[in-house]
């Protein structure tokens, strides 16, 4: 019933030689996150780096693969349950991808290179868009197997920004998420002009939008009228956290409000440990290593779902004309 997932900043991946994060997340049948404690070892047994999770099961460790080395990790569970799980074979070529938020407003993106991929120039692109709206579009070349890239952190949007490098060729090649809290937080109030109402009573409800400081500001806003009674409990992903984070992440988040409520460097820690391990990407680099062309596995159903069907004549079951 324990199940544990092992990402690292470039996809599925992690290049022998180069110092790789490497992002891991446990939870249990239900998807909650387990308190472990955990080593990494090589094929001799050798301590390679202890871990343990910082919050709802989820954390990250650093190392670097040597080439030809397997490792795997020992856990041992806070109910005492002990389990291994293999780490991901290292690639010998490929990039590394490291993203960090320096002191001085900056995002800093290095990109670290392995061996030989292909044979073109050594020049990189990185593209920041945030939400399918281009933030940045920059090029670097590679010196001495690094290239790094540096924009201001006002440029990304509210919420989940992608983070995506491209070769000279324009082929992704590794790809991160980063999360940045709104500036403002939208206050919104609501009131009716009466406490009760008899049946069928027009109901006026007036609405007012206002920033932190208390400023009057324009909004795009739905409403949504229900029963008290009718909710058992009340759902902890608001419209806010959706559109600003889990709409962006693979599974389940588990109390999404956490990363809102709380302002501290433990809380920014987690939410990157949040993106290391629950950020989907669009490729892989097996794929990229072999030319294989990514497809779509199912259609986007844009305006609503698509439903196909046949109707028939009884008897003689042949397909009716013009329907």
């Amino acid at each position: 019933n324990l199940r544990m997932r092992w990402l690292s900043f470039q996809k599925e991946g992690i290049l022998n030689g180069i110092k790789s994060i490497v992002g891991f997340k446990m939870n249990d049948q239900f998807g909650k996150g387990i308190s472990f404690e955990g080593v990494l070892v090589n094929e001799k047994g050798d301590t390679v780096t202890v871990f343990h999770p910082l919050k709802f099961g989820i954390g990250n460790f650093s190392f670097t693969p040597a080439a030809g080395e397997k490792y795997k990790a020992l856990v041992k569970t806070a109910g005492g349950e002990q389990l291994q799980k293999d780490l991901p074979v290292a690639f010998n070529s490929g990039y590394v991808m490291h993203l960090e938020h320096v002191s001085n407003g900056q995002i800093q993106v290095a990109v670290s290179k392995a061996g030989t991929t292909d044979n073109v120039k050594d020049e990189l692109f990185l593209l920041v868009h945030t939400r399918n709206v281009i933030k940045a579009a920059l090029s670097a070349g590679i010196q001495n197997g690094t290239c790094t890239f540096m924009i201001e952190d006002t440029l990304p949007g509210d919420g989940i920004s992608h983070f995506t490098v491209f070769n000279e060729q324009r082929q992704p090649v590794c790809e991160r998420l980063y999360f940045k809290r709104p500036a403002q937080t939208l206050q919104v109030k609501a009131a009716t002009d009466q406490t009760d109402y008899a049946f069928r009573k027009k109901i006026n409800v007036d609405i007012t939008s206002s920033t932190e400081k208390g400023t009057a500001t324009s909004a795009n806003m739905s409403m949504a009228v229900y029963r008290i009674d009718s909710l058992n409990i009340i759902d902890p992903e608001t419209i806010n956290n959706y559109l600003l984070l889990t709409a962006d992440l693979s599974g389940s988040v588990e109390s999404p409000e956490y990363y809102f409520e709380n302002f501290s460097d433990t809380v920014n820690i987690a939410l990157d440990n949040l993106m290391l391990t629950q950020g989907w990407r669009k490729f892989k680099w097996e794929n990229i290593l072999t030319s294989k062309k990514s497809t779509i596995s199912f259609l986007p159903e844009i305006n609503g779902h698509i439903v196909t069907g046949k109707l028939t004549s009884t008897p003689p079951g042949l397909p009716l004309k013009y329907i």
